[in-house]
């Protein structure tokens, strides 16, 4: 399975439940957004600002990374590493 392949039947299975949980915890803060002491409703209003960032992030920008070719990068890491110290890296099946 290529990693495009994979990203789509992460997406499929798992966006979903990414959008639910983050709406859900989203409405929970919202609540303190309203309080009267700032400090809870500036904490609350941040929270859900970086609750959706995060989402926006994990829906867009993570996929478009782990499509990407690493290879750049990864010759990149192992020409910082000393001579002799081994890199290793896996790869897993989404079944």
């Amino acid at each position: 399975q290529s990693s495009e392949q994979a990203v789509r039947s992460a997406m499929k299975h798992c966006g979903r439940a990414m959008i639910h949980t983050t709406f859900i915890c989203g409405m929970g803060l919202l609540v303190f957004g309203f309080s009267d002491f700032i400090p809870t409703q500036r904490f609350a209003w941040m929270m859900l600002a970086l609750l959706t960032t995060a989402l926006i992030g994990d829906l867009l920008f993570l996929p478009a990374m782990l499509v990407q070719p690493f290879v750049k990068h990864l010759q990149f890491a192992r020409e910082r590493f000393p001579k002799g110290m081994e890199i290793r890296t896996t790869s897993y099946s989404t079944e």
